[in-house]
């Protein structure tokens, strides 16, 4: 990163860059500090580490996706910009996962190492973040793009989150029932509405208006989660627990494929044609 590279950033790249470093140290120094203090005893030894590789496996996931996909001026202190400015992200993720699903990583996880949660919470994390690095795919004239398509994203994803979640009670079986099974279903299907979402908030910016339209690529994941709704309900009124885990499989391995087949049979996406 040169010093003409730091003369060319804009006051308003600077203003949003120093807040993200602030909100973005907040995050992680809780982070830590809550994975540190947490009662060390050998079950919850994997989850500990799992967690505190959870922010560097995000960073390494947009920082990807920057330097392939995104517009080609962003080198640079650009590529710290938009690696840094995602953390807010994951946090306002993390707590909207808590807010609408009661799914929280500190009391689940770190205070009663609930296995089912678990997965939950890391496909939830790995959801926000898919979802952020879609919205840095492709060109634009500033950082208020990849907010906006974000915006589109993490809103599009609470909504469906709720209506699965209050359809299947998936939140109570996983928190309370402890049951592994739906929180690997679950996980999956974070994962899978991850990848549609992100693929919906990624093109070129021609306007608000076009992006919005773009955005419409996001209905596999309305029809993903109806047919989650569906897997549940089967799941729900299963009255023995033989073959659970292979079926739990099987709908996990359903929902991660549905979304690999959106990202080839929708239309190609046009980027970087703003040069």
């Amino acid at each position: 990163m040169s010093y003409n590279d730091i003369m060319d950033v804009g006051g308003d790249e600077i203003f949003i860059f120093v807040l993200a470093i602030g909100i973005t140290l907040w995050f992680l120094i809780r982070w830590y500090a809550y994975i540190a203090g947490a009662r060390s005893f050998k079950p919850l030894a994997a989850k500990k580490a799992t967690l505190a590789f959870m922010p560097l496996i995000s960073a390494a996931l947009i920082l990807i996706v920057l330097i392939f996909w995104a517009a080609p001026d962003v080198v640079g202190f650009y590529r710290v910009f938009y690696v840094v400015l995602g953390f807010p992200w994951i946090y306002l993720g993390i707590l909207l996962m808590f807010l609408t699903l009661n799914l929280s990583w500190i009391d689940d996880i770190l205070n009663h190492n609930n296995k089912a949660s678990f997965g939950t919470i890391i496909g939830c994390i790995l959801s926000f973040t898919l979802i952020y690095a879609g919205s840095n795919v492709g060109d634009g004239p500033g950082w208020w793009c990849v907010v906006f398509s974000a915006l589109l994203g993490f809103a599009l994803w609470t909504v469906l989150a709720v209506i699965l979640n209050l359809t299947t009670k998936l939140s109570y079986r996983v928190t309370v029932e402890r049951d592994g099974a739906a929180g690997f279903r679950y996980a999956c299907y974070f994962i899978a509405i991850g990848i549609i979402i992100g693929r919906a908030c990624a093109g070129d910016w021609l306007s608000a208006g076009a992006t919005v339209a773009d955005f419409l690529y996001a209905w596999p994941a309305a029809i993903l989660t109806a047919a989650a709704i569906g897997i549940e309900q089967f799941f729900i009124h299963k009255t023995d627990n033989d073959g659970i885990e292979a079926l739990s499989a099987l709908a996990g391995l359903l929902y991660l494929g549905a979304a690999a087949a959106s990202l080839i049979l929708l239309p190609e996406l046009s980027i970087n044609q703003l040069r």
